[in-house]
């Protein structure tokens, strides 16, 4: 764990939890939204992107990719970082139709 002061408040960065999870799809949905521009082509909504990030985000979690700045006083989420096996295959998971197509474009982005 690191732990950093910054504008008077202690930040540490901490391998996340599933109990984090709304606070960190909440996060990145504002992100990724707002201010990403190959996600902002896809056209989802916020709930569509909202949606898409409640079914994968808990795979990044379960397999300990996903690590979070939390205030160390009040322990909110200040900001994430979440990684994916490149291999990884998501069997349990139904995609929409939006869904599906929006995958494709960002595989071919990536």
């Amino acid at each position: 764990m690191m732990k950093k002061r910054i504008d008077g408040v202690y930040i540490k960065i901490i391998t996340s939890t599933i109990d984090m999870l709304e606070e960190i799809v909440a996060i990145q949905t504002a992100a990724f939204s707002e201010r990403e521009p190959m996600t902002m082509s896809l056209n989802f909504t916020k709930e569509e992107m909202y949606d898409y990030f409640l079914k994968i985000i808990p795979e990044s979690i379960n397999a300990g990719l996903t690590m979070a700045a939390v205030d160390e006083d009040t322990g909110a989420v200040a900001a994430v970082v979440i990684c994916f096996d490149a291999f990884a295959v998501f069997p349990n998971i139904e995609w929409t139709p939006k869904e599906i197509d929006g995958i494709s474009k960002t595989n071919i982005f990536f």
